[in-house]
């Protein structure tokens, strides 16, 4: 059975330690997988070194007139932004994706971020499986849902954006036939879309049903065996993208707690790292053993990555969250009024930062973290193994 696994949009590895264990166990049950991926760097360092034939994705190129300032609204803002906002454009790169796909004469595609490579596998017809976290997967037919937790933007825009879409779904449907989806509901149909995550950490509240296979989450690339430092407190794991000192203030308040604090910042500037190491942090800008080194973590700093927020709360472990694009501040605000997680985008506030991280370094038996012990023994039979098996049976029918 010929397999393809489509990846696009997200410069993370999330999406790659969630892909590659449903890879392995396809090829281990005698699938032929190709990987169509938009990131070569990542390509070369991760999925070719796991002996897996990878090819450049189809991309529309980036519209330098288009308005990157203002935050993403919805979803269907966010398709316009992928291509659907210029339609002779979408036309083409949809094309592409058509004659790749015949070319490769593949049984079965799985689709993750990738919104030209999905329209193009739904408007053929081949048996395509769509799969993401809470965010990535539209809560509403017409993409309108508004992204940030308060509900804030221009009403005017927001209408605009579905309106938009609409009539580009509108003229690929003429353009490609009846079998192109029209929205939302046809691209991430209940039957063939699985949403990578909990129902607890879904950024959206659904009102139709979906099907939750639970998060995926493994180490991708070579890690280091790294021990923790042989210092007394409490070990604190962060895991950041170290840039500049703008992380000053949590070290600080780390610091006054006594904690043992190790810092993960995989592809860190050196400038940034030795500014953390100035507060008698350790830090490792290369990638190292992260289940190992959060199995003896009693608190867990990040920006919000999906993976890294299930593996933390199915140990138990109080997570403070830090921000820095619109999904994290919204499944931070998710975990938040569940009393899950806490998080903050204030970083330059000392008494906010104070107070967060004596919570976290708290029993958390109270207050931000009263809801996690309840969610932890839910979870306590997850198995990632598993939960792959399930992904890539799905994906084969059974």
């Amino acid at each position: 059975m010929r397999t393809g696994i489509v990846w696009e949009q997200g410069g993370n590895l999330g999406h790659l330690g969630r892909l590659l264990p449903i890879a392995r166990r396809l090829r281990a049950l005698g699938h032929e997988v190709t990987f169509v991926v938009a990131n070569a760097q990542a390509a070369q360092q991760y999925v070719l070194p796991e002996g897996f034939v990878c090819i450049r994705a189809p991309v529309v190129e980036n519209d330098a007139t288009k308005d990157t300032e203002r935050p993403v609204l919805n979803h269907a803002d966010m398709w316009l932004r992928s291509g659907f906002g210029r339609m002779e454009a979408a036309l083409s790169c949809v094309e592409a994706w058509r004659v790749l796909y015949a070319k490769l004469r593949l049984d079965a595609v799985l689709v993750d971020a990738c919104p030209m490579g999905l329209y193009a596998a739904r408007s053929l017809g081949v048996h395509c499986m769509a799969i993401g976290h809470g965010f990535e997967i539209p809560p509403s037919p017409d993409g309108g849902t508004l992204i940030r937790p308060l509900g804030l933007g221009d009403v005017v825009l927001e209408h605009a954006s579905v309106a938009s879409l609409a009539i580009a779904f509108e003229r690929m449907h003429g353009h490609f036939g009846n079998s192109a989806p029209v929205d939302f509901a046809q691209l991430y149909p209940q039957g063939s879309t699985l949403l990578c995550t909990w129902p607890e950490f879904d950024h959206f509240s659904r009102t139709s049903s979906r099907t939750y296979t639970g998060s995926l989450w493994s180490q991708v690339g070579v890690a280091l065996d790294a021990q923790w430092p042989q210092k007394l407190g409490a070990k604190v794991l962060c895991y950041l993208n170290l840039v500049d000192k703008r992380y000053d203030l949590l070290f600080q308040a780390l610091q006054s707690h006594g904690a043992n604090v190790w810092v993960i910042a995989p592809q860190a500037s050196e400038r940034a790292c030795n500014a953390a190491r100035a507060w008698g942090v350790m830090v490792h800008a290369a990638p190292v053993d992260i289940e190992k080194m959060i199995s003896q973590a009693q608190a867990v700093v990040h920006h919000g990555g999906m993976g890294l927020a299930c593996l933390a709360a199915s140990r138990g472990i109080q997570t403070l969250i830090l921000p820095q694009h619109a999904e994290q501040v919204v499944l931070s605000h998710r975990l938040f009024v569940q009393n899950l997680a806490a998080g903050t985008v204030q970083l330059n506030n000392k008494a906010k930062i104070a107070t967060l991280v004596a919570q976290l370094l708290s029993n958390g038996k109270n207050g931000a973290y009263a809801g996690l012990s309840a969610l932890t023994q839910r979870y306590a039979n997850y198995d990632v193994d598993t939960a792959a098996d399930s992904y890539a049976a799905r994906l084969c029918g059974q």
